[in-house]
Protein backbone atom coordinates (compact mmCIF):
# COMPACT_ATOMS: atom_id res chain seq x y z
CA UNK A 1 0.00 0.00 0.00
CA UNK A 2 1.20 3.34 -1.05
CA UNK A 3 2.04 6.03 1.79
CA UNK A 4 -0.16 8.74 1.54
CA UNK A 5 0.44 12.20 1.43
CA UNK A 6 -1.97 13.94 3.64
CA UNK A 7 -0.93 14.41 7.06
CA UNK A 8 -1.87 16.46 10.33
CA UNK A 9 0.42 19.53 10.78
CA UNK A 10 1.91 20.92 13.95
CA UNK A 11 -1.40 22.24 15.02
CA UNK A 12 -3.36 19.05 14.66
CA UNK A 13 -5.16 19.98 11.24
CA UNK A 14 -5.65 17.61 8.27
CA UNK A 15 -4.25 18.79 5.60
CA UNK A 16 -5.46 16.56 2.49
CA UNK A 17 -3.58 16.16 -0.88
CA UNK A 18 -5.91 16.77 -4.00
CA UNK A 19 -5.14 13.05 -4.53
CA UNK A 20 -6.77 11.42 -1.84
CA UNK A 21 -9.50 14.05 -1.67
CA UNK A 22 -13.24 12.82 -1.57
CA UNK A 23 -14.62 16.57 -2.63
CA UNK A 24 -13.91 15.80 -6.57
CA UNK A 25 -14.68 18.37 -9.50
CA UNK A 26 -17.34 20.18 -10.62
CA UNK A 27 -18.18 18.75 -14.31
CA UNK A 28 -21.25 21.44 -13.74
CA UNK A 29 -19.30 24.39 -12.79
CA UNK A 30 -15.86 23.68 -13.90
CA UNK A 31 -13.56 20.49 -14.23
CA UNK A 32 -10.47 22.04 -13.06
CA UNK A 33 -12.32 22.80 -9.69
CA UNK A 34 -12.80 20.78 -6.69
CA UNK A 35 -16.09 21.93 -4.44
CA UNK A 36 -13.92 23.75 -2.45
CA UNK A 37 -13.05 26.39 -4.91
CA UNK A 38 -9.77 25.10 -5.87
CA UNK A 39 -7.97 23.83 -8.51
CA UNK A 40 -7.21 20.02 -8.44
CA UNK A 41 -3.98 19.14 -9.15
CA UNK A 42 -2.16 15.39 -9.04
CA UNK A 43 0.15 14.25 -6.72
CA UNK A 44 0.96 14.50 -3.19
CA UNK A 45 2.26 18.14 -3.37
CA UNK A 46 -1.23 20.33 -3.59
CA UNK A 47 -3.94 20.11 -1.57
CA UNK A 48 -5.93 22.09 1.18
CA UNK A 49 -7.12 22.34 5.04
CA UNK A 50 -10.48 21.95 3.86
CA UNK A 51 -10.42 18.87 1.47
CA UNK A 52 -12.20 15.82 2.92
CA UNK A 53 -9.95 12.83 2.60
CA UNK A 54 -11.40 9.61 0.37
CA UNK A 55 -12.34 6.85 3.26
CA UNK A 56 -10.30 4.04 2.16
CA UNK A 57 -12.64 0.59 0.75
CA UNK A 58 -12.15 -2.47 2.80
CA UNK A 59 -11.10 -5.51 1.17
CA UNK A 60 -10.81 -9.11 2.60
CA UNK A 61 -7.27 -10.43 2.87
CA UNK A 62 -8.25 -13.65 1.49
CA UNK A 63 -11.18 -13.66 -1.11
CA UNK A 64 -11.12 -9.80 -2.30
CA UNK A 65 -14.44 -8.78 -1.26
CA UNK A 66 -15.36 -5.33 -0.52
CA UNK A 67 -17.56 -3.16 1.72
CA UNK A 68 -19.28 -2.76 -1.84
CA UNK A 69 -19.04 -5.86 -3.13
CA UNK A 70 -19.54 -9.31 -1.37
CA UNK A 71 -21.29 -11.13 -4.67
CA UNK A 72 -18.93 -13.87 -4.84
CA UNK A 73 -19.57 -14.57 -1.17
CA UNK A 74 -22.94 -14.71 -1.23
CA UNK A 75 -22.27 -17.18 -4.38
CA UNK A 76 -20.23 -19.71 -1.99
CA UNK A 77 -21.86 -19.44 1.24
CA UNK A 78 -25.36 -18.51 0.13
CA UNK A 79 -25.41 -15.37 2.50
CA UNK A 80 -23.38 -11.81 2.75
CA UNK A 81 -20.71 -11.95 4.67
CA UNK A 82 -19.84 -9.48 7.69
CA UNK A 83 -16.82 -7.98 9.05
CA UNK A 84 -15.06 -10.50 11.75
CA UNK A 85 -11.06 -8.23 11.28
CA UNK A 86 -10.56 -5.18 9.61
CA UNK A 87 -9.17 -6.94 6.64
CA UNK A 88 -11.22 -10.73 6.85
CA UNK A 89 -15.12 -11.39 6.27
CA UNK A 90 -17.18 -14.22 7.84
CA UNK A 91 -17.06 -16.36 5.36
CA UNK A 92 -13.07 -16.08 5.36
CA UNK A 93 -12.70 -17.08 8.58
CA UNK A 94 -10.13 -20.19 8.89
CA UNK A 95 -9.48 -20.06 5.64
CA UNK A 96 -5.74 -19.62 4.56
CA UNK A 97 -4.71 -16.69 2.33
Amino acid sequence: MAKPFSRRDSRGKLWVACSECERGGNADRDSDLCSAGWTIRNGGTHGCFSGVLLRRLRTCRVCGCTEADCSQCIARTGEACHWVEPDLCSACVGAKP
